[in-house]
């Protein structure tokens, strides 16, 4: 099967699409949607090095860059980048993402 067809097959590809308006990236920073993705990129060890899947690895710098796009387009009020990415270091997905980018 090709990659991104098994991207598109994954639940979390859905969120890819979501948070890239407005209101799903505010709702998912005051629920803590973020804090519940990192925790669970945290418990994925797919690839024996005690890292996520390819797959997983694929998707969560995907909705990153999505909620850096849109918190700085789609607002009333533009999000700056460091407020933006003070938001998601404090949820632990920054470093997550970060831990994505070395599979």
């Amino acid at each position: 099967m090709e990659p991104w067809i098994r991207i598109k097959k994954c639940p979390i590809f859905s969120c890819v699409y979501m948070l890239v308006h407005a209101v799903p990236v505010v709702l998912a920073f005051e629920s803590e949607f973020f804090s519940i993705l990192a925790d669970f990129v945290k418990a994925c060890k797919g690839s024996g090095r005690g890292l996520p899947s390819e797959l997983i690895s694929a998707l969560i710098p995907m909705i990153v860059d999505a909620v850096l796009v849109t918190s700085k387009t789609q607002f009333d009020n533009p999000w700056s980048a460091e407020n933006t990415f003070k938001k998601l270091e404090a949820s632990g997905i920054l470093a997550e993402c970060l831990r994505c980018l070395t599979v």
